[in-house]
């Protein structure tokens, strides 16, 4: 059996989805095999993405759009029972450019033996800016912070790996024994802090979440989903509460709750009549009271 399993959740975005596999063709397929979830696209996009993977890819097809977590999820109920030691869900907006990625990532496992791992993040094709290198949580708002602003290359040059409180979901490699003792990625969210929702539900059960400056992968970022639209807006609004009211811990609820309103929310207002999306406002009420997206 392999030892990883590559999970890409394509939804009307195959070329994308065409270029992350061509990259991980660089690299020793007899390490992985790649399963390929397409969340219900347009039936051009789908037909695209069918007619050029290889045949070694495995092509799962959803009836409708089961988001992030629903589309990895439907994947790992069919590949955990294929017992292969981990799972990596990866974006199909990324590209895997280092050729000893596997290497590095293997030399990991087997020194640190982590329950969750992630690589440094890059943009691309800004490749000199960092998208992510290790995920943390304020305690007192529920802040994710996951951006290295200053770009210190050389800094972690020097940095060996360290234990964070949540990966990416962009790149995530999962150890097959985590979803049996958490379960699978809560569906709640469906787009943005599933991934963070999960590291955290690990960190609490114990387990070791590992990012490493050793490797990186690219990531074009926001390709399916505009910064600033309207599904930005709803989501954003609604799953920061969501994720937040869930492990901020009770006594630090009222300073979450100052800062949601005026900060978080106030801020996509603000940033909404700036950019003149004044419909972007109405989203932002939805998310704020938690009604059907639209």
């Amino acid at each position: 059996m392999k030892t990883f399993a590559i999970i890409i959740v394509n939804y009307n975005c195959s070329d994308d989805t065409i270029e992350t596999i061509e990259s991980l063709n660089q690299h020793n397929s007899k390490l992985f095999d790649i399963f390929v979830v397409d969340n219900n696209s347009k039936e051009d996009d789908l037909n695209h993405l069918s007619s050029n993977l290889d045949h070694n890819v495995k092509l799962i097809k959803s009836k409708v759009n089961l988001g992030f977590a629903g589309g990895n999820n439907l994947a790992i109920q069919e590949i955990l029972p294929q017992h292969y030691q981990y799972i990596f869900l990866l974006n199909p907006d990324t590209i895997i450019d280092d050729l000893n990625f596997f290497s590095v990532i293997l030399e990991q496992i087997k020194t640190h033996n982590p329950d969750i791992l992630g690589p440094m993040i890059r943009y691309y094709p800004d490749t000199d800016k960092i998208y992510f290198a290790g995920g943390f949580v304020n305690k007192f708002t529920g802040l994710t912070l996951m951006k290295d602003k200053k770009n210190n290359f050389d800094k972690y040059n020097n940095t060996e790996n360290f234990t964070c409180d949540f990966i990416t979901g962009c790149a995530m490699i999962v150890k097959r024994d985590v979803f049996e003792k958490i379960g699978l990625l809560p569906e709640e969210y469906f787009l943005y802090f599933e991934e963070t929702d999960f590291c955290m539900k690990a960190r609490n059960f114990g387990l070791k979440i590992l990012f490493t400056p050793k490797t990186y992968i690219y990531h074009k970022v926001s390709t399916s989903i505009q910064y600033m639209s309207n599904t930005y807006i709803y989501y954003m609004v609604r799953n920061f509460r969501l994720f937040s009211t869930k492990y901020v811990t009770i006594y630090y609820k009222p300073i979450f709750y100052l800062y949601y309103i005026f900060i978080w929310v106030g801020g996509y207002i603000y940033l909404s009549l700036v950019n003149k999306n004044f419909e972007g406002v109405k989203y932002v009420m939805k998310g704020l009271f938690n009604q059907k997206y639209e």
